[in-house]
């Protein structure tokens, strides 16, 4: 299968076109920068070049293609400070892209979205069918994508897919790409900077954070299962468990030891917090179930392979050496 990644060089893009040349697909990917070649382990993809700005460009990059895999866009911190470009980015260009993939004849299109299009903070039970009302520039400009590409599958013109992610988390292809922010990423690279972990966000309110593995397996999924089995509405792409910061840092810490033989100090920088029922949260995946979807749920093994990498990269007496 012929796959176009766009956003290829990316977070979630370079995550998953290694898991796609692993599991022996034709990966391309799209990229805004000019660049000849990439080195391991993605030299096996195809580059192409893509401008956002030309509707040829689009139609050009999706030629050929059986599927495309939607992982370019502006995260939330980028999106909070120019909410206009953040609806261009993620709104206006998803459509531009859905137009050429159909005019193209592409067979699947499949847009990784966010959880945090239902409401902020995410607490309490929510499943696919609960209401979106966070109004963060994030999320009306990721929900402004998901239309187009739902409207495209309602219409029968493409097999358009949504995956609403929670907290993708784990190390990424290359060290310096741009996912040091993200909060399990941060308290593992502290780990091995500073042996220990500092907290500065509210601990008691609770997250969902999902492996980047699984999130790569569960695009997989949806790239292959019968069209019969898509529906037009969006899928949550989550852990059957939600933590909160300071589960998540004790979970840390527990793994280092056990990968790295000690364990970092865990401090609480200004909100300690105290345990709030009210901050739960329960992610819903029937409908992404009812697809046959089997996610591994391997969060641990996630952080372990997390830690191992900071270490490579940036343990202080490796860069001493």
């Amino acid at each position: 299968m012929r796959v176009l990644i766009t956003g290829g060089l990316g977070y979630l893009g370079g995550r998953l076109a290694s898991h796609l040349l692993f599991q022996g697909y034709n990966v391309f990917l799209g990229t805004r920068k000019k660049l000849k070649s990439i080195k391991e382990p993605l030299s096996d993809t195809t580059l192409v070049q893509i401008d956002w700005s030309d509707q040829a460009s689009l139609e050009s990059a999706t030629t050929g293609m059986d599927a495309v895999v939607h992982a370019a866009g502006m995260d939330a911190q980028a999106c909070y400070f120019n909410p206009t470009k953040a609806l261009e980015v993620n709104g206006l260009n998803t459509a531009m892209l859905v137009d050429a993939a159909k005019s193209k004849g592409v067979r699947r299109f499949i847009y990784p979205s966010t959880v945090h299009v239902y409401s902020s903070p995410i607490v309490g039970r929510i499943d696919e069918i609960s209401s979106t009302t966070n109004l963060h520039p994030y999320a009306t400009s990721k929900l402004a994508g998901e239309k187009a590409v739902l409207y495209a599958k309602q219409i029968e013109k493409l097999q358009g897919v949504v995956l609403r992610l929670s907290n993708g988390s784990g190390h990424p292809i290359f060290p310096d790409t741009e996912c040091w922010h993200l909060i399990m990423n941060d308290l593992c690279r502290q780990t091995v900077e500073k042996k220990e972990l500092n907290l500065y966000s509210e601990t008691y309110i609770e997250r969902n954070f999902i492996s980047m593995s699984d999130v790569c397996l569960g695009i997989d999924h949806f790239l292959k299962i019968s069209e019969n089995n898509l529906k037009s509405l969006p899928y949550n792409l989550c852990s059957e468990k939600s933590l909160s910061l300071q589960e998540l840092a004790q979970l840390v810490a527990e793994r280092c030891k056990n990968v790295l033989s000690y364990t970092p100090e865990i401090k609480s920088v200004n909100h300690a917090g105290k345990n709030n029922f009210n901050k739960k949260l329960h992610l819903c995946t029937k409908n992404s179930k009812k697809t046959g979807l089997i996610l591994q749920q391997n969060l641990e093994q996630e952080i372990d392979n997390t830690l191992l990498f900071c270490k490579k990269e940036f343990s202080p007496e490796t860069h001493f050496k």
